[in-house]
């Protein structure tokens, strides 16, 4: 169920402060989002799931690298900045996730720096919608800050979390490398694990 007080939360944080985390200006996350890009599979892909969208910086990067691009958050006052970009193949949706999470496949999702946001439960159940989502060989990625935060769980306790259930859903780790201050986690749909007795 969603939490109306989560996006209310983010819209008064990007009311106050247009560009919270210095997405725009900082080099740090200049680097990131390149590096973020880069760890994408290299053929061009279709349709791109983006959780987390914020208004769009990183947004405009992946759709070098894919035709369609569905970009999701929280923030209704992110998503109208995101829309005011009008990057060609991009839809912009407000909407919560797990419980809004966008019907239909895609050939890669992208959760950039969100997952810490959740509880666990919900971490776990956005790791089954991610599965369900992805056709055999889709990816998704995982990128997370790995330095203190306030939040329920840390960066590498909420990326373990879903790598977890992912692989109970069919998901396998292609790659882990770890950044200054960040991790980032590829992994692929193979079919969902069958067990028995």
């Amino acid at each position: 169920m969603a939490d109306p007080t989560r996006g209310r939360q983010f819209d008064n944080l990007f009311i106050a402060e247009p560009d919270p985390w210095n997405f725009e200006t900082s080099d740090y996350e200049r680097e990131k989002f390149a590096t973020t890009v880069m760890a994408l599979p290299p053929e061009r892909l279709g349709h791109l799931l983006e959780i987390g969208c914020a208004f769009g910086t990183l947004s405009a990067l992946l759709l070098e690298r894919c035709d369609r691009l569905t970009g999701i958050d929280v923030s209704e006052v992110a998503i109208e900045r995101a829309r005011n970009r009008q990057l060609p193949g991009a839809n912009f949706v407000c909407g919560e996730i797990p419980p809004d999470w966008p019907e239909g496949t895609f050939d890669a999702v992208v959760i950039s720096e969100i997952l810490y946001f959740l509880a666990p439960e919900e971490i776990r159940m956005t790791a089954q919608l991610a599965a369900q989502a992805l056709p055999a060989g889709g990816t998704c990625l995982l990128v997370n800050w790995t330095g203190p935060n306030t939040c329920a769980v840390d960066g590498n306790e909420a990326a373990d979390l879903f790598i977890k259930q992912a692989l109970d859903e069919g998901l396998r780790v292609i790659s882990k490398t770890m950044h200054e201050g960040y991790r980032i986690d590829l992994l692929a749909h193979f079919g969902r694990v069958v067990r028995t007795s």
